[in-house]
């Protein structure tokens, strides 16, 4: 999937995925994950700096704790704002059977590098305790 293909559309898109043993076992699973377009993602962006930005004229009330919270919240609000919209894609929600027990494995949600085509992460299966990757 291309960067221009992205900008069209915003969708939710199922990708099957690989959950990994240390002792090499195998299972298939899969993780829904949710793209923005470039106007949803400005308007996150714009959100989240915003709110900065109003915690900060709200801080200017608390007594003793604005020289911190005041410059605190106000330079942090267009550094979160360029994180916010560098983030083309988030997991939302994947599950899949563990390798070790095959129990079922639940896969947090989360952020996602895009395209990920070399994406992997560790989940913690609940029922047996063991680590698995998991690899696109």
């Amino acid at each position: 999937m291309t960067e221009s293909s992205l900008k069209t559309n915003s969708s939710s898109k199922e990708f099957k995925v690989t959950l990994l043993a240390r002792t090499g076992n195998k299972t298939q699973g899969s993780i829904d994950v949710h793209v923005w377009t470039q106007p949803e993602r400005l308007k996150r962006a714009l959100k989240f700096g915003g709110l900065c930005w109003g915690l900060s004229l709200i801080s200017v009330l608390l007594p003793g704790v604005h020289f911190i919270l005041v410059p605190l919240f106000f330079i942090s609000g267009p550094i979160l704002a360029v994180i916010i919209y560098k983030q083309i894609a988030s997991l939302q929600n994947g599950q899949g059977p563990c390798p070790f027990c095959k129990a079922n494995v639940v896969i947090s949600k989360g952020p996602i590098k895009w395209p990920a085509t070399d994406w992997s992460m560790d989940e913690l299966c609940t029922k047996c305790q063991n680590n698995c990757l998991i690899k696109m």
